[in-house]
């Protein structure tokens, strides 16, 4: 295969699954704030902030909030919006269309004349829960096509291998955005003690707290919900679980019996060591710490992904925003 038809396959997993994060995590934090028991969370600078630092977006001087939903929603401008991530793995998959089965292509397809048709105005009034709900089923019909219809090749493995190291990415972001908003919670009112109601959001912003809510039979803490979203064998969304299948994907499309220290399936089989015989103990002792060594250890799998199978040779540091930026 191309290295530039594997590059638009990878690509077009990873721009679909990240258009699915943030249609949820918008979603989620603007609506759960409604019934949020503490005053600060309620407020509207508090959520639009919270939406703001998920997408690694620029704070405002001032919070208009249909602008900043216009930004994070419509703004193909933004490489991190809503439509410029269907924008993009549609334009990914439209050059490997002879590749993709009629299902597949139909699917992408029609989740980007949704976004592509839907009303701006409607959308930063009353549209954004309907817009965002709709935006998963779309999701969630592309990755069931690809699952369903698709040969178990190379075309299908680049796919899935997108769909996984992306949505790694977006744990480790969902956790740090929820870290972030909860110590200005604290840093408000310091005897705030009863935050099951921020760690249910995060849980509900990654589709799993009904069976987070199953394994603990208790109401979630900040304990409990790290261990789910980090080091759960049985959740499809903890970075454990999608580290393996990363390595598998990874492992699948190179076919190699021996590695060195340089090639991605070396550095991937390291990441996933680590997880393996990771601790919660290990974590509770540096948890910013242990989520920066995560998220700069996925970034140079996928750069060395990418060089050793792409050849795309991108800067360390900013490899992740930086690709983004390109494609567009």
């Amino acid at each position: 295969m191309l290295a530039r038809v594997a590059n638009s396959l990878y690509w077009a997993g990873r721009y679909i699954e990240r258009s699915d994060h943030l249609a949820r995590y918008l979603n989620v934090n603007y609506f759960s704030s409604l019934d949020a028991p503490n005053q600060m969370a309620r407020s509207r600078k508090f959520v639009l902030e919270s939406i703001l630092f998920m997408g690694g977006h620029q704070f405002h001087q001032v919070y208009d909030e249909s602008k900043i939903l216009y930004q994070v929603g419509f703004d193909r401008d933004n490489p991190q919006s809503i439509l410029s991530c269907i924008v993009m793995g549609r334009q990914n998959a439209q050059k490997t269309r002879h590749l993709l089965s009629t299902e597949v292509w139909e699917a992408i397809n029609k989740y980007y004349h949704f976004i592509n048709s839907y009303s701006v105005d409607l959308f930063v009034t009353t549209g954004l829960y309907d817009l965002t709900t709709k935006s998963g089923e779309y999701v969630s019909i592309i990755r069931e096509k690809i699952i369903r219809t698709l040969l178990r090749d190379e075309v299908w493995a680049l796919l899935m291998l997108g769909i996984h190291i992306e949505r790694a990415f977006q744990t480790v972001s969902l956790l740090n955005t929820k870290l972030y908003d909860i110590q200005k919670i604290i840093g408000q009112n310091p005897e705030a003690n009863d935050l099951s109601h921020e760690w249910a959001t995060l849980l509900r912003c990654a589709e799993v707290f009904d069976m987070s809510k199953k394994h603990h039979r208790r109401l979630p803490d900040k304990w409990s919900t790290i261990e789910f979203l980090v080091l759960n064998t049985f959740n499809p969304k903890s970075l454990i679980n999608n580290v393996e299948k990363v390595q598998n994907y990874i492992e699948r499309i190179g076919n190699k019996q021996t590695y060195t220290e340089e090639m991605v399936e070396f550095k991937v089989g390291k990441l996933a060591a680590f997880f393996q015989y990771l601790t919660l103990s290990e974590i509770k002792a540096d948890l910013p710490g242990f989520l920066e060594k995560v998220y700069q250890d996925l970034n140079e799998v996928g750069k060395s992904f990418e060089e050793n199978y792409l050849f795309f040779k991108s800067s360390s540091g900013t490899h992740d925003q930086q690709r983004a930026f390109e494609q567009n």
